[in-house]
């Protein structure tokens, strides 16, 4: 039984990742900040770049940098490669794993 001229459109693994990690940054963002329970965590962005999610987040209230930007080999906390923070028009590395 095919349907001669359609194909379904498989599902993007970007799109899935990118609807993972909205639904995770939460967990991601207090794996990495344990002492800022109360922190919300607002996504920005997430770019695909070098093989991993970069996400950019301004943390509220902030958690010492007003932005933090995660790098995630995959959408949850035992993704978190690295973090990075926003000063003087430049991304600092805070850790890396």
């Amino acid at each position: 039984d095919r349907i001669f001229g359609r194909k379904k459109q498989p599902s993007t693994a970007s799109g899935d990742t990118e609807d993972l990690i909205r639904a995770n940054i939460q967990q991601i963002g207090l794996h990495c900040f344990p002492d800022n329970e109360q922190t919300v965590w607002n996504i920005v962005s997430i770019e695909f770049k070098e093989g991993s999610h970069w996400v950019e987040t301004t943390p509220v209230p902030d958690v010492g940098f007003p932005r933090v930007r995660f790098v995630l080999d995959s959408p949850d906390i035992s993704g978190v490669k690295a973090a990075y923070y926003f000063d003087n028009g430049d991304w600092s590395l805070i850790f890396s794993s």
